[in-house]
C-alpha cells in the first residue's frame, strides 16, 4: 500500500467519523440537529441565547415573542405575568409599580389605597338610624381630621369620640349655625349670636374671620374659601376675611355645597323646595351672575343641609316635609327618609371621614328637637371627600 492511499484512507475513515458524531462539531450543519452551540439550526432549543423563534422558552434574556414566560425583563406581550416592571397590558397583577389598566391592585399609586365605588350599586334606601350616645349638634356639626365631632348642646360646643366620651371644648359659646374645618385644623364656625363667621384653633384660641350676619349654611370650597348662606350666598376669604362676592338666588339660600369635582356649587334653599347650581371656573368663580334651577319638588321649602356624595348625589333634609331627600346629578328627586315627626329629624347632614369610627358612607345629623343630640344614617356611599375612586358615574345636567 503506497503512502498516498493511507492518507487518502485516513481521509474518508476522519470523515465518516465526524459524521457519525455531528454534536462534536462547533459549525452549523443547516439541519434539524441540535449541535449545542451558539447559531440557531432549526426549531428546536439550543439551551444558548440565541432566540429561536419557537415556542419553547430558552431560559434567556430574549423574548420569544411566544405565550411562555422567560421570567426576564422583556415583556413577553401575552397574559403571563413576566414578575417585571414592564407592564403585561393584562388583567394580571405585575406586583411592580406599573399600571396594568385593569381593576386588579398593582401595589402601587395606580389605585388609591381607599380603593374603587361603583355608582351602580347605590342602594334606594338607607341601611340604618341610630341616635349616637356622647355627640351634641343643634343646626350643625364637623367632623375634625383627628376623629372628634363638634357641635353644640345649644350654648357650649361639645367634643366627642365616636364611643361617646365627650368634653366642653368651649363654655358658653352662644346659638351656633352650621360648621366646617379648615385645611389647617381650625374650625369655623356660624356665630349667631354675633352675626360672625369664627375661627376656633384646636387649642381653643377665638377670632372672628368675617361679619356676615344671619348666616345658616357654611361650607369649604374647592380652592379653600368659605361659602356662606344667609339669604344670599357668599363667597370669603378665611384668612383675610374679605368678602369677595355676594351672589343672590330666585329664592332664599340656606344651604350651600359642591359636587365632587370641585366644578359646581349647589344652593338649598327656603321657599319652595327648589335646589339651584352654578358652575365654577378653574379658580372656583362661579360662571354668570345668576344660579340655574337644579331640582324641584325637593321638599316643600326648608332645606337645612346638604351633604354631596362621591357620585355626586346630593341629600336634603327639609324641615317643613321632615324628609330626607336624594337628588341625582341629573336633578331627580328620591324620598329616603319619611321622618315622622320633630324628635327624629336630622336638622343638617355632614358625612364622615374615617377616622375614629366616623364611616364615609354615613351622614351625621344634628337632632335639636331630641335634646341636640346627633344621628348617625347609613347611606352606604361614600362622601364626596373620600379619597378613593368613583366608576360608573351617573349622567349630570349639562
Amino acid at each position: 500500500m503506497t503512502r498516498k492511499t493511507l492518507i487518502v484512507g485516513a481521509a474518508l475513515t476522519l470523515a465518516a467519523a465526524w459524521a457519525a458524531c455531528p454534536s462534536a462539531d462547533p459549525t452549523d450543519d443547516d439541519d434539524t440537529v441540535d449541535d449545542d452551540d451558539a447559531t440557531d439550526d432549526d426549531g428546536t432549543d439550543d439551551d444558548d441565547a440565541v432566540d429561536d423563534d419557537d415556542g419553547t422558552d430558552d431560559d434567556d434574556g430574549v423574548d420569544d415573542d411566544d405565550a411562555v414566560d422567560d421570567d426576564d425583563a422583556v415583556d413577553d406581550d401575552d397574559a403571563v405575568d413576566d414578575d417585571d416592571a414592564v407592564d403585561d397590558d393584562d388583567a394580571v397583577d405585575d406586583d411592580d409599580a406599573v399600571d396594568d389598566d385593569d381593576i386588579v391592585d398593582d401595589d402601587d399609586a395606580g389605585l388609591p389605597a381607599a380603593g374603587l365605588f361603583d355608582c351602580d350599586s347605590i342602594p334606594s334606601t338607607v341601611s340604618s338610624e341610630t341616635v349616637m350616645s356622647g355627640p351634641r349638634g343643634e343646626r350643625g356639626v364637623a367632623i375634625s381630621p383627628t376623629g372628634l365631632i363638634v357641635g353644640s348642646d345649644g350654648s357650649s360646643l361639645i367634643t366627642s369620640d365616636y364611643a361617646g366620651n365627650w368634653s366642653v371644648f368651649q363654655p358658653s359659646f352662644g346659638t351656633v349655625r352650621q360648621m366646617v374645618y379648615l385645611p389647617n385644623g381650625d374650625l369655623a364656625i356660624a356665630r349667631l349670636t354675633d352675626g360672625t363667621i369664627s375661627r376656633i384653633t384646636p387649642a381653643g384660641g377665638i377670632s372672628i374671620i368675617a361679619y356676615v350676619s344671619g348666616t345658616y349654611g357654611l361650607e369649604l370650597g374647592p380652592t379653600g374659601d368659605l361659602w356662606a348662606a344667609n339669604g344670599s350666598v357668599h363667597r370669603i376669604d378665611p384668612d383675610t376675611g374679605v368678602i369677595e362676592q355676594v351672589i343672590s338666588t330666585p329664592q332664599s339660600a340656606h344651604v350651600v355645597n359642591f359636587s365632587p369635582d370641585g366644578t359646581r356649587l349647589y344652593i338649598g334653599t327656603i321657599g319652595a323646595g327648589q335646589v339651584y347650581y352654578m358652575d365654577l371656573d378653574a379658580d372656583g368663580t362661579p360662571i354668570g351672575t345668576t344660579p340655574t334651577l337644579f331640582a324641584t319638588n325637593v321638599g316643600t321649602g326648608y332645606h337645612d343641609g346638604l351633604a354631596v356624595d362621591i357620585c355626586g348625589y346630593l341629600y336634603l333634609p327639609d324641615y317643613w316635609s321632615k324628609d330626607f331627600y336624594r337628588v341625582s346629578p341629573d336633578g331627580s328627586v328620591a324620598l329616603l327618609i319619611d321622618w315622622p315627626g320633630n324628635p327624629q329629624y336630622g336638622h343638617g347632614a355632614v358625612f364622615g371621614n374615617d377616622v375614629g369610627g366616623w364611616s364615609s358612607s354615613a351622614i351625621y345629623a344634628p337632632m335639636p328637637y331630641a335634646g341636640n343630640v346627633v344621628k348617625e344614617i347609613v347611606v352606604d356611599v361614600p362622601g364626596k371627600d373620600w379619597p378613593g375612586i368613583a366608576i360608573n358615574l351617573p349622567p349630570s345636567l349639562p
